[in-house]
């Protein structure tokens, strides 16, 4: 993955119409939450999709909360949320052949102080990602 590429998904909303869009940015204008060190911790790989990934032990309660209610202000305008528990982290590779098992790794220490919306587009070098909206986090 391109540096510029590393993210933390807090709600992944696909493709969407320009009134889906404008109704989502509004929606996550309204979502309040503090700033919060994300400490990634876990690498491991899922072999179904071949993705390296990079994690924290634990999720920090900010964190948790600011998926939880982002994705609650985003269900207006249509958003539907995963099923499975949010499980944050980041994606370091995709289509690996060899599984790297689940370890501990030295602490990456990550300062989050904002959040936002990305365009992905993809292209023959993979997906790349562009910020059209930011929020800052406010203690």
């Amino acid at each position: 993955m391109d540096a510029g590429n590393l993210h933390v998904t807090l709600a992944f909303v696909g493709a969407v119409t320009a009134d889906t869009r404008a109704c989502m940015e509004q929606a996550a204008a309204s979502v309040r939450g503090e700033p919060f060190e994300l400490i990634l911790e876990r690498i491991g790989t899922w072999p179904g999709p071949g993705i390296l990934w990079l994690a924290p032990e634990r999720c920090p309660p900010a964190l948790q909360r600011l998926a939880m209610d982002l994705q609650q202000a985003l269900q207006p305008c249509g958003y539907v949320p995963e099923q499975r528990p949010y499980q944050p982290h980041v994606t370091l590779a995709r289509k690996l052949k060899d599984v790297v098992p689940a370890a501990t790794i030295a602490p990456l220490h990550w300062p989050v102080r904002d959040f936002v919306l990305v365009d992905s587009v993809t292209g023959p070098a993979g997906p790349r990602y562009q910020v059209v909206a930011r929020w800052p986090l406010v203690p």
